[in-house]
């Protein structure tokens, strides 16, 4: 295993947590002069439910959670370009925890960072099953914010 990062994945998402997450990745790569790869996923399930739901169609649905997604991982990016840290940012579709575990590998990727949700009921499950498959599947370590 490396003991350098030079790539980390930080997973954005429009969460409190996500942004502290971002701003702990942001600060180690600037003190160990890093690369970020920032990615947002759509929830292809989630933009199923919300459409069933709304009325909307699945691609209006999807287009709305893609420009929330960009705006994330804008905030993001201004916020590292501000303090000179080397970041490129992806939005991608499918099942989060899935595409992740993917992109840790297709990228090369040293370190994998991302905010821990801290909620109870079905959100707080799925983020906690989230975290066993990343444990499980990711060949990088893990640093939970």
């Amino acid at each position: 295993m490396k003991t350098t990062f030079e790539k980390i994945l930080l997973v954005v998402e429009a969460s409190d947590e996500s942004l502290r997450a971002a701003r702990v990745a942001i600060d180690l790569a600037q003190d160990i002069g890093a690369m970020i790869i920032a990615i947002y996923v759509v929830d292809v399930a989630v933009v199923n439910h919300l459409a069933s739901f709304s009325g909307k169609s699945v691609e209006e649905v999807t287009i709305e959670l893609e420009e929330n997604g960009w705006k994330y991982l804008y905030n993001v990016e201004e916020e590292a370009v501000a303090k000179k840290v080397k970041i490129a940012v992806d939005l991608e579709e499918g099942h989060p925890t899935d595409k992740i575990i993917e992109l840790t590998k297709r990228f090369g990727v040293d370190l994998l960072v991302y905010g821990r949700i801290k909620e109870a009921g079905a959100r707080g499950v799925k983020a906690a099953k989230s975290t066993e498959q990343f444990i499980t599947h990711v060949d990088c370590p893990i640093l939970i914010v």
